[in-house]
């Protein structure tokens, strides 16, 4: 009997230690399968990780910063090259050039140091301009479609240089448009510019070897608004000027036609200082009209109105207004006269 229990318990020590045995298999297989995770996890993180993953990112963003700012430069370097392009065909009596280029909005850029000189190697400086602003179809998908189209134009520290030519002609003739005239025009706003007016031109010099003044106007803002009227554009144009010691101020306004060229001026200025000198300044076929003044030295407050039914036919002039502290000395009069004084 003590046999048969001592073989039993035997037997009961044995399933045990092999239950306990297979308890640990099980707990060691448990706790194996986390730790593969956790391992493959590390590994993964590793791989996120690596120098190699990191320099493929670092190139691949570097490339597509490369490929941007190359496109840019060649959008930039088109652009400016599509704008001399189109002012050359714009104004081809003239040579242009243009400083730089540069995209301020979806619809604007800058133009800098803008000079047009009259044709040829040494051909004189006709106009000057510090900043032009064009607004418009300026987009990066109008240029690379070609399809560029100014709406707008603002001229900033311009400079117009006005003298005589041979045969009638005048040194802004080189900044005559030769544009489409079915084809809508740019509104043009001008912000502080000024006129030069030269009794011939700047290289010139006096008989007595000075060099030529020319009457400056300043401050001249002004603004052409383009519309469309029965069969062809045309521009609506105000302006407000001055000129230091010659005049206070002078207003004007008037239509310009863009398919007949023909143009209307209308306007009023106020204490126009008219002095022997002035005259002396003036272009000769100006100065030849105004010989009988010549000795005249007034103040005047009037008005004008001029104006061409197109670009062949010689301008109308039409002026009144009031004189007063006027003295006139000619040489077809025996002696001086003081205090004129009248309407015309």
């Amino acid at each position: 009997m003590v046999s048969a229990m001592e073989g039993g318990g035997a037997r009961g020590v044995r399933a045990a230690v092999s239950k306990q045995r297979e308890t640990h298999s099980l707990v060691r297989g448990k706790a194996a399968q986390p730790g593969r995770l956790n391992i493959g996890v590390e590994s993964s993180k590793k791989t996120d990780n690596s120098p190699a993953t990191l320099l493929i990112v670092f190139l691949a963003v570097l490339a597509t910063v490369l490929c941007y700012q190359v496109f840019l430069k060649k959008y930039n370097s088109g652009l400016r090259n599509a704008v001399a392009k189109r002012a050359a065909t714009l104004f081809p009596e003239s040579r242009i050039s243009i400083g730089s280029v540069t995209k301020r909005d979806a619809d604007e850029i800058e133009l800098s140091d803008i000079v047009l000189r009259e044709p040829g190697r040494s051909g004189k400086v006709v106009f000057t301009a510090q900043r032009v602003v064009l607004k418009g179809d300026l987009d990066i998908s109008n240029w690379a479609q070609d399809s560029l189209a100014v709406k707008q134009v603002r001229l900033f520290g311009a400079v117009f240089r006005i003298w005589p030519k041979s045969k009638g002609r005048w040194s802004v003739d080189a900044m005559r448009p030769h544009s489409n005239p079915d084809t809508h025009p740019p509104d043009i706003l001008v912000n502080r510019a000024s006129v030069e007016i030269w009794k011939a031109s700047p290289s010139d010099q006096t008989p007595e070897g000075r060099k030529l003044k020319p009457i400056r106007i300043h401050d001249l803002n002004a603004e052409a608004i383009s519309s469309f009227n029965q069969d062809s554009w045309q521009y609506s144009v105000s302006l407000g000027a001055q000129s230091e010691g010659i005049l206070d101020e002078l207003r004007l306004d008037g239509r310009l036609l863009c398919q007949s060229r023909g143009w209307e001026l209308r306007g009023s200025y106020d204490n126009l200082r008219l002095r022997p000198d002035i005259f002396g300044r003036l272009p000769d076929p100006i100065s030849g009209q105004l010989e009988q003044l010549s000795g005249l030295q007034c103040v005047v407050d009037g008005r004008i109105e001029a104006g061409a039914a197109n670009a062949q036919e010689l301008p109308w002039f039409r002026a009144g207004g009031q004189l007063t502290s006027g003295t006139v000395q000619h040489p077809k009069l025996p002696y001086r006269l003081d205090e004129v004084a009248g309407t015309f």
